[in-house]
């Protein structure tokens, strides 16, 4: 569930970045790798398996060049006093403890299990930075696929881990972020190659990094059965036995 607190620090963390060249260039590199396929983005819409190949195709080579792209991400700084304006029409979330079905999904469409209000609302929310209780980790460390970590921000709410890609490398990926118990951290959201873990009541003494392949991970490495409980299960059954076999990059991190 995304906490209001959690809400608030994504907003401020991507408006605090300018994408308007990471796009133009990425659209750029991504016109280049239809050229070079020598197809249109309808091709790809086909639905067969020769438009399923070509999609997989193009996603290959868009993630192996994407990580390179990062480096036209600006940072823009933001104020430690300002006010935030704020107008809302509309408030949607999934209900608690929603259980899908067919007859939901035929009814609701892309609806079914959410609620909606919608309104007319407006804030006005001084803002004041606070600092006091963060810590910043400078990493700029990558192995030798070109595949790290940028940095790791650290406050009393949440963890946000940066990652960091070389030319060449394969951006493709999913991050998981282990507590010190060996348990997942609960992922909120990513921008970009933003992540953010809330903290919540974790021991956060010690943190395992794991970037991993997308598609591996949610095909076979992800579930409950593998990351609860860790810290009661055997030696070589925890689920970071797991990760450190398929890890394109792993880092231990250490808070005080």
């Amino acid at each position: 569930m995304t906490t209001p607190m959690h809400a608030f620090s994504v907003m401020i963390a991507q408006v605090a970045k300018d994408y308007t060249e990471y796009n133009e260039k990425y659209d750029e590199m991504t016109q280049q790798v239809l050229d070079e396929m020598g197809i249109t983005m309808d091709d790809m819409d086909d639905e067969t398996d020769e438009g399923y190949a070509l999609l997989e195709e193009f996603i290959n080579k868009v993630s192996e060049r994407g990580g390179a792209y990062q480096k036209y991400i600006k940072e823009i700084d933001i104020p430690d006093t300002f006010n935030l304006h704020l107008d809302i029409t509309k408030v949607r979330g999934l209900e608690a403890n929603y259980q899908w079905s067919e007859e939901d999904e035929k009814k609701y469409g892309t609806d079914a299990g959410y609620y909606k209000y919608e309104g007319d609302w407006s804030f006005d929310i001084p803002v004041t930075v606070d600092d006091s209780q963060t810590e910043v980790m400078e990493l700029n460390d990558t192995n030798d696929k070109g595949i790290g970590l940028k940095s790791v921000i650290r406050t009393p709410y949440e963890l946000t881990v940066n990652e960091l890609y070389e030319d060449g490398s394969d951006s493709d990926c999913f991050m998981v972020a282990l507590d010190a118990n060996g348990n997942k951290l609960p992922y909120n959201d990513s921008t970009g190659n933003c992540n953010n873990f809330t903290i919540q009541d974790r021991d956060i003494s010690t943190v395992d990094i794991y970037i991993l392949d997308y598609t591996q991970y949610m095909d076979e490495l992800k579930g409950p059965d593998n990351y609860n409980n860790n810290e009661n299960k055997p030696e070589g059954q925890k689920w970071s036995d797991l990760l450190d076999q398929y890890a394109k990059y792993h880092k231990t991190l250490h808070f005080d």
